[in-house]
């Protein structure tokens, strides 16, 4: 007896470890929704039993748990992907907006600005004093059209930069003297100098350096009676490597506490100079964006009230042992540095016998430029809109008077202008096309080159810089086409 009891405890134990591993064999395949039921006499085959089913049952637990959170995190993938699409959605819906608005405001602006050019060609002195309003006030919207579309780009992040190596001190030169006629208006010293050696060159995009420029020179005048107004550029060496250029004033200035609320969008100091001085409050905020853009930033270095105030523009430079330094003194011109052109003939007539077929649907658009081109010696044919425009360059062709340049509005009932291009691009015509739309944001430009466009230009129109653009662009020959 005492041989066979051994024994027969053996089996036991051995046939119920066998039982609990026949049942965990389903945990291995991820199953856990069971409990391990084994009879054994033995209080140590309990034991495990209990240890085993206190596992799966924390198992089950987890398994629950991340299933939960499963579900939650496939619910948050969903909300979040919903926002992202409504986010863009909602970004698309700004960029069309800014984008009709843009074409809404700038259209009327190129006949307002544009005819009072023209009448001021041939007026008295007290009709050129109005016109001038006219054309100041109007500028003055379109400075504020060109904001609010910088600042959607540059929230957008939209902003192409395009660096570029340029020389400082005339550039800062050529900037100082366009404000030089409103300074003197209002009886201001406005002078740029260097207060140390700068670099002579600098490589970063002279667009964005310009704008910032014009923005705080401009301000500075804005908010300066009668005074002076100095511009002064210098040089921070390593390991710093900034050039520095302030804009000072004595001026109206501002409460000391104005800080960098001034730089957020649309905020002036106070009611008062909103009233007194006018604009919208764009100008430091988008000058600060494009600063940091290119790597610097634009600063409040001080202010008071009714003593002036003093703004810094900050640039990163690449100085090597080659960089070659310049000083500009107070006073000193920066003429003998640049090349002169000639003054121009005003008896030449730049598109002397240029066939011009400008499709337009703005009739007054298409007198403006119409006279301006004519002006210039254009022959200049019209067409309402795009499919008029491509019957008015058939019957050109057919009777062996082909245009040699077209203008071409892109925004037109019937046909636009990126059809009407794209169809005569597929017919082999390789006239040039140039662009003329009132659309300005980024891609409009890819847009329309994109569809065959030979260049672009924007409206309101400038009328020297069309005439430049079309002298250019149009060689006065025959059109051609590829068949």
């Amino acid at each position: 007896m005492s041989d066979r009891a051994p024994k027969n405890s053996s089996d036991s134990l051995r046939t119920a470890i066998e039982s609990v591993a026949n049942q965990l064999c389903a945990a291995v395949d991820g199953k856990f929704d069971f409990r391990v039921k084994v009879s054994s006499p033995d209080p140590s085959i309990e034991k495990l039993q209990m240890l085993i089913n206190f596992v799966l049952d924390a198992a089950r637990r987890s398994i629950v748990q991340q299933q939960i959170l499963n579900d939650e995190l496939r619910v948050a993938m969903l909300q979040l992907e919903l926002s992202c699409e409504k986010a863009e959605a909602a970004n698309q819906a700004k960029s069309d907006f800014l984008a009709n608005m843009s074409h809404e405001l700038r259209t009327p602006l190129t006949a307002i600005l544009g005819f009072t050019d023209v009448l001021n060609e041939s007026a008295n002195d007290d009709q050129r004093e109005t016109l001038d309003i006219i054309h100041r006030n109007g500028t003055q919207l379109l400075f504020i059209v060109n904001d609010v579309l910088d600042l959607a780009k540059v929230e957008m992040g939209t902003v192409h930069l395009t660096s570029g190596e340029f020389e400082i001190a005339p550039f800062l030169s050529d900037i100082t003297e366009v404000f030089a006629v409103q300074a003197q208006r209002k009886d201001i010293d406005l002078t740029f100098y260097t207060r140390t050696s700068i670099p002579k060159t600098i490589s970063t995009d002279m667009l964005r350096v310009r704008q910032i420029m014009t923005n705080l020179i401009g301000n500075a005048i804005k908010f300066t009676a009668k005074g002076w107004v100095r511009v002064q550029a210098s040089f921070n060496p390593a390991p710093e490597n900034f050039l520095q250029i302030d804009v000072i004033d004595n001026g109206v200035g501002m409460p000391s506490n104005a800080g960098d609320h001034i730089f957020e969008p649309f905020s002036q100091v106070d009611g008062s100079v909103t009233r007194e001085f006018g604009g919208a409050g764009l100008g430091l905020t988008i000058s600060r964006r494009f600063a940091r853009l290119l790597g610097g930033d634009v600063e409040l270095v001080s202010t008071k009230r009714d003593m002036g105030s003093h703004f810094r523009l900050r640039l990163p430079c690449q100085v090597t042992s080659s960089t070659e330094f310049v000083e500009v003194h107070c006073g000193e011109s920066q003429d003998a540095t640049r090349q002169g052109s000639p003054a121009p003939n005003s008896e030449i007539k730049p598109l002397s016998n240029l066939a011009v077929l400008l499709v337009e649907d703005g009739i007054d658009n298409q007198r403006l430029i119409k006279h301006i081109l004519a002006k210039q010696g254009a022959e200049v044919t019209t067409a309402d809109n795009g499919q008029l425009a491509i019957e008015a360059f058939q019957k050109a062709l057919a009777s062996d008077s082909p245009f040699n340049l077209v203008l071409m509005d892109m925004q037109m009932p019937v046909m636009d202008g990126y059809t009407a291009t794209r169809v005569l691009r597929d017919m082999g015509f390789q006239t040039p096309i140039i662009a003329l739309t009132a659309h300005a944001m980024t891609g409009d430009r890819e847009k329309c080159l994109n569809v065959g466009c030979t260049d672009y230009a924007t409206k309101p129109i400038d009328p020297k810089k069309l005439v430049e653009l079309i002298v250019t662009t149009a060689m006065p020959q025959s059109a051609t086409t590829l068949t």
